[in-house]
């Protein structure tokens, strides 16, 4: 039976996560064997599983190499340079939640990794089971620094700088240096002591960590009391974190768009037809917006992706849309996630996690095309990479939005026409449904990819 062992489970000698026949498990150690069974035994387990905390899994087989678990799946790994600035603040309370629950039961979490969160929809879940360990006697919590870096910088220079900054996850991703953050942040952070605490000062003992006096400190005596103060203390901090909305023109593009009541009603019922009829699993819906067409097609599928590269249209989404069938993602086409780290294995590209079963396409294309100088041919392929069903809109030049991206810009889009798109997308899909949006020479799309 072959085995695909996860490349990016590499780094942890207690445990390692496999796929095996399509589905996931997670190998535990011999030598973890019995901090895991004081997880299950002590009711730690439990009590973050109902919480809906931590993801439950099934045991499937125990040898002397071992223990074989099953986790829930989840239906679509991301990244914390993906998320919006209240996806990473939910992140981090859940894992100060799993933290502060795990001291009740005499634990302790080894790792705050922001990668040891997914999200089932708007909701976090904590997934590293192998994570915790038996809170040993009077010692300082050994994740914190790397909480400070995987969330509490990310978090305060998107609040207190520039929300764009959480991009500094793809150059440092395995948390953002405290240093850098200290660095970046201004000066009237000082002011704020949580802040100067947890994020100033830590950046100055950090570099001064081979003075004697800090390896001194690296012996005081810390009682449970006063870890979980501390884990108190960080969730007052990450609360107090805001971000300011930007009222971006994409956020209230439903509101201000050229699309007649009829016209909205055709697109929204192509959408509903297509989903019926293929019944997806995953859909990814581009340019998803407030995410009005990725909440129609919840009512057939089971699970969408709604990208966005605005900021506030993507935390909207989340922070607005009660059901678990939706995970809005701040991402940019033009310039979509990487491959990452050792070996760019450890983290997979956004083309990587695909394709999807639909892709939405809905009044996008031009944005691609006209406004970053895409050519249909490149779309095209594009396209083929990412969707075995494609649903695209097309707008002809002579629409006012299209208009608007070229009035301040010489037309060099010769080749911008339904007919060329047609041939171009016709060499690597096939056409199943075509319908026009009324007179303003807008149409919609139901594609099959050839191969």
């Amino acid at each position: 039976m072959k085995i695909k062992r996860e490349p990016a489970s590499f780094r942890d000698p207690d445990g390692f996560v496999y796929v095996k026949q399509g589905t996931v498990y997670r190998k535990i150690q011999p030598s973890f064997i019995t901090q895991y069974r004081k997880l299950l035994q002590s009711g730690l387990y439990q009590q973050l599983t109902q919480q809906q905390l931590l993801i439950p899994h099934e045991e499937t087989r125990q040898t002397p190499s071992g223990i074989e678990i099953k986790p829930q799946p989840i239906p679509f790994i991301t990244y914390p340079y993906e998320w919006t600035f209240n996806q990473l603040r939910s992140a981090a309370l859940t894992t100060l939640a799993v933290q502060k629950q795990a001291l009740e039961f005499d634990m302790s979490l080894k790792d705050a990794s922001a990668y040891n969160i997914q999200f089932l929809g708007n909701q976090p879940r904590f997934i590293d089971t192998l994570s915790f360990e038996e809170l040993a006697q009077y010692q300082p919590w050994v994740a914190y620094r790397q909480f400070c870096e995987h969330f509490l910088a990310p978090l305060a220079l998107m609040s207190r700088v520039d929300v764009g900054l959480n991009r500094l996850f793809i150059f440092y991703h395995e948390g953002i240096p405290l240093e850098l953050a200290s660095r970046l942040l201004p000066i009237n952070s000082y002011l704020n002591f949580p802040i100067l605490l947890h994020l100033h000062l830590h950046a100055r003992f950090q570099k001064q960590q081979v003075n004697r006096k800090m390896e001194a400190n690296k012996h005081r005596r810390f009682g449970k009391k006063a870890l979980v103060g501390l884990t108190e203390t960080l969730e007052q901090l990450v609360k107090s974190l805001k971000v300011a909305s930007t009222s971006s023109h994409w956020n209230s593009y439903y509101v201000d768009n050229t699309y007649s009541m009829t016209e909205q009603k055709l697109k929204m019922n192509f959408v509903i037809t297509i989903c019926r009829q293929l019944k997806p699993k995953l859909v990814w819906d581009l340019g998803a917006n407030t995410g009005v067409y990725s909440r129609h097609a919840t009512q057939f599928a089971d699970y969408v992706i709604a990208m966005d590269s605005d900021h506030d249209c993507s935390d909207s989404i989340f922070m607005h849309e009660p059901q678990t069938k939706i995970l809005p993602l701040w991402i940019d086409l033009t310039n979509p996630s990487p491959a990452l780290g050792w070996e760019s294995q450890e983290r997979k590209s956004l083309l990587e996690r695909g394709p999807a079963d639909l892709v939405l396409a809905l009044a996008l294309m031009h944005h691609l095309a006209i406004g970053n100088n895409i050519t249909f041919t490149q779309l095209a392929r594009f396209f083929s990479k990412i969707a075995r069903h494609l649903l695209i809109e097309f707008i002809p030049k002579t629409d006012s939005q299209v208009k608007r991206l070229l009035a301040f810009r010489r037309d060099i889009f010769n080749e911008y026409s339904e007919e060329k798109f047609i041939t171009s997308f016709g060499k690597y899909f096939r056409v199943t449904k075509k319908i026009s949006l009324g007179n303003n020479g807008r149409s919609l799309f139901a594609m099959r990819r050839l191969v």
